[in-house]
């Protein structure tokens, strides 16, 4: 994520910019141009001028690029005035770098007209909405578990949980909603819960490469944003609630969601409180996890939500800045559809662009949101070299070189190696 640098520093780095004549990157309107800035002065910026940049009028947005140092570093202003000899630009206030990106992003762009719609069928389900997403795909072969028949599916979770223990169940939230903590807890995270003894703590660290699991800070989080609990007072809420499933001769549990896309439409349970066998394990964790996967799949596959309400295929919104890699754009706050937008869903972006429609899948890999607008980051998957040529060129005003489908082939690389984390929404 990138780092923001501000006052002290930021003058300090663009006052060597200037002093060092480093050549910058400015980026507008479809096109881009390298110049130099002159000088700093009390609210803008000098900055050499081009030719090109004669056209330029006054309140148009304005990237900046440069390399400083080895890294490459950004900020966002707008012309304030022009001359023969130089555009002023406003003084930024902070410069961005570790920018976590290889293309950079020009600002609403001219000419392009976007809609989105979501991958596969998706549903209007009256479940509580998570801030997870699950596709609900074909699973992994289990050898503990067939979600051919539902009927035997729930027989094969009963002998692998008598082995285990005679405490569990399946809880469906279809009539009842979530009515305890720690269901209201999985219910919002989309997340299982894993407590090996109620004698120690909360994992502090998820192990899994694509995170489900609740940790203490996600609980805490939880806690403070959801239930309105204080800061000073949400770790002793915990241990309040570890010192009731103590009272109740619980010694471990298991919670693990059943999600269908965005909806917890309930959840698997399994308890221990026979002190005299072992605290449960993460294998048992990993067990009743991938069951809930596989029941979830199970009911799909045999019409569960056949006669379910389906959400309309295609979606306008407004473009926030671009890249060649990926869009940011944006809904209001209190539109129903942010609610469907979570991390990493798949979806299919459609672009007009100059009289040609590209059509690309994509994944919501960041998101925030202010007092009236949410904004939601996706990342292209598998967009053709074609298309990609075509975009490029459109949004930077220059030929696409061997060096950018470098650059684009080591981020997609990069994408797939690590989750990314997303800010709080």
């Amino acid at each position: 994520m990138a780092k923001v640098i501000r006052k002290i520093e930021k003058e300090f780095i663009l006052g060597k910019v200037v002093l060092n004549r480093v050549p910058v990157t400015l980026q507008y309107t479809n096109a881009e141009t390298e110049t130099i800035l002159s000088s700093i002065l009390k609210d803008s910026i000098a900055v050499e001028a081009r030719p090109e940049l004669s056209s330029l009028v006054s309140g148009t947005p304005i990237n900046c690029y440069f390399n400083y140092g080895g890294q490459i570093m950004n900020f966002k202003s707008r012309v304030v005035g022009i001359s023969d000899k130089a555009l002023l630009i406003d003084l930024p206030p902070e410069l961005y770098k570790d920018l976590g990106r290889k293309y950079s992003r020009i600002a609403q762009p001219h000419g392009i007209s976007f809609s989105f719609s979501f991958k596969g069928e998706r549903y209007e389900l009256e479940f509580p909405r998570s801030e997870d997403f699950d596709p609900v795909e074909a699973p992994e072969y289990s050898p503990d578990f067939n979600p051919e028949n539902i009927q035997n599916l729930i027989g094969q979770f009963r002998q692998k949980a008598d082995e285990i223990s005679p405490y569990y169940r399946i809880t469906m939230f279809r009539e009842k909603p979530p009515e305890n903590v720690v269901e209201r807890l999985i219910a919002k995270t989309g997340k299982g819960l894993f407590v090996s003894s109620y004698n120690a703590v909360l994992p502090t660290v998820d192990p899994y490469e694509r995170k489900r699991m609740v940790t203490q800070d996600i609980f805490e989080n939880y806690l403070k944003t959801e239930e309105g609990v204080e800061d000073d007072v949400v770790r002793e809420r915990i241990n309040e609630l570890f010192r009731e499933k103590r009272g109740e001769g619980i010694v471990s549990e298991v919670y693990c969601p059943i999600l269908f896309q965005e909806y917890v439409i309930g959840y698997v349970y399994i308890g221990n409180r026979n002190p005299a066998r072992p605290v449960f394990s993460i294998e048992i964790f990993d067990l009743f996890y991938q069951f809930s996967k596989i029941l979830s799949y199970s009911l799909k596959m045999n019409g569960y939500f056949k006669n379910k309400e389906k959400l309309p295929q295609d979606f306008k919104a407004q473009v926030i800045d671009m890249s060649a890699s990926g869009l940011l754009f944006a809904q209001p706050v209190d539109a129903k559809i942010c609610e469907l937008l979570t991390p990493m869903a798949d979806m299919v972006i459609r672009l007009a662009v100059d009289r040609r429609v590209i059509s690309v899948d994509a994944k919501i890999v960041r998101r925030f949101k202010d007092a009236t607008v949410a904004y939601f980051g996706t990342q292209y998957i598998g967009l053709q070299p074609e298309d990609m040529r075509f975009l490029f060129e459109f949004l930077y005003g220059r030929p696409f070189t061997d060096n950018d489908a470098y650059a684009l082939e080591g981020q997609m690389l990069q994408l797939g190696k690590a989750s990314p984390t997303f800010p709080e929404f």
